[in-house]
């Protein structure tokens, strides 16, 4: 047997179909589709795989059981830009070539992405027909196309009049190499190791309050540089250690500590999230660069710096 299949019958098929366009979709037909689905746009960024082939032969066998059923079928094909992938890839082959984006220009950048981006959904498709999936190739939509960025547009608009889509500061992941924000599904985390470092922060109450044994509170951070943009400080409301200081929040007293280098006042606060047991249990909360103080500072209502 053959380490490879041999797609002999397909192609014999397959050029029957093509012929008689067995699978061709009219404008008409479209409006009297009974059943129809959506091929999760595969990225232009190479060639399909296992994954790929899986799910389009699923999807097909329960078109063509559909179709056994006397249904007018729409199977629609369609292509992901995958914009940072597509780009990477890219920038990849310019390396190769002793070259950049940098060098060729922007124009020439963008031509370059359009040519394999074209080249790249030609061969999927020739993929796609060897797997002898019934569709109309003719009707394949690309994420880039017109009619289909028009279409997200005005669906993003009526979201936002709806006012389901707002306009926020969140906090993103920045990649310095491609200048641009990246989603989480495109960040491979690492783990590193990293010192801990002790930071005193004056408690401004502690003379008023006559706290003998809380004049200051110890912060371990991995990012002291990151001091400059605290908004306040946290500690567990379960944190025996810090009981004192607890009960006089809980009682409703405001505490106050000055951040190191700059006099400036923030809160002391309580909330689950702070681990007892890392560092000294005394959390500083630096919304604007930690996704984990972002989500206490929401809930606690504090500003980001």
């Amino acid at each position: 047997m053959s380490k490879s299949y041999d797609h002999t019958l397909e192609k014999k098929w397959r050029e029957i179909w093509q012929v008689k366009k067995l699978y061709r979709v009219s404008e008409s037909d479209l409006k009297q589709i009974d059943f129809s689905l959506a091929l999760p746009p595969p990225n232009v960024t190479g060639d399909l795989h296992l994954g790929h082939a899986l799910n389009a032969s699923l999807q097909d066998i329960l078109l063509r059981y559909q179709r056994m059923k006397q249904k007018k079928v729409h199977y629609q094909i369609g292509f992901d830009h995958a914009g940072i992938g597509t780009q990477i890839v890219i920038q990849k082959q310019l390396a190769q070539e002793n070259t950049s984006k940098e060098k060729l220009g922007k124009k020439a950048f963008q031509e370059k992405i359009w040519q394999w981006s074209e080249q790249n959904q030609r061969r999927i498709v020739k993929q796609l027909e060897l797997l002898g999936i019934s569709a109309d190739f003719e009707r394949s939509i690309f994420t880039l196309d017109q009619g289909y960025l028009q279409a997200v547009q005005k669906h993003f608009f009526e979201l936002y009049k709806q006012n389901l889509i707002y306009r926020d500061k969140k906090l993103i992941n920045w990649c310095p190499h491609c200048l641009t924000s990246l989603s989480d599904l495109e960040v491979v985390h690492q783990e590193q190791k990293a010192s801990l470092y002790q930071i005193r922060y004056r408690l401004c109450q502690a003379e008023e309050l006559a706290l003998k044994n809380f004049s200051e509170l110890i912060i371990a951070t991995s990012r002291p540089e990151t001091i400059f943009a605290d908004v306040a400080v946290a500690i567990n409301p379960r944190d025996t250690k810090y009981q004192e200081l607890i009960d006089l929040i809980k009682a409703g007293k405001l505490l106050e500590l000055e951040v190191p280098l700059t006099q400036r006042k923030i809160k002391l606060i309580l909330n689950e999230k702070v681990e007892i047991t890392f560092g000294t249990g005394a959390l500083k909360i630096t919304p604007a660069h930690d996704f984990n103080d972002y989500e206490i500072a929401q809930a606690a209502q504090l500003e980001k710096i």
